[in-house]
């Protein structure tokens, strides 16, 4: 489940920007707890209770990722390719 955590929290950081603020809020408040989670300082618990921790957070990873709201469009990339002004 950690694996997830650590595969999906850098896929919805980049998207973030692009999110209404109120998603915004809720997808950094998943972040934050992403971080907490995979701390190596994190407190140690019982393994149930961290695996049962890291599913629920990789299950809010993705479900913010699959329905992100109304997403704002992505910046032109027309600066960064070359062959285009020729």
């Amino acid at each position: 489940m950690e694996g997830y955590v650590r595969l999906l929290a850098p896929k919805l950081a980049k998207l973030m920007s692009r999110m209404q603020d109120d998603m915004q809020g809720t997808a950094r408040i998943v972040l934050k707890y992403s971080d907490e989670l995979l701390d190596d300082e994190a407190p140690s618990t019982d393994l149930a209770t961290r695996l049962h921790d890291a599913a629920v957070n990789a299950r809010a990873l993705l479900g913010l990722l699959e329905r992100p709201g109304e997403l704002a469009p992505e910046a032109e990339a027309s600066d960064q390719n070359p062959a285009r002004s020729t």
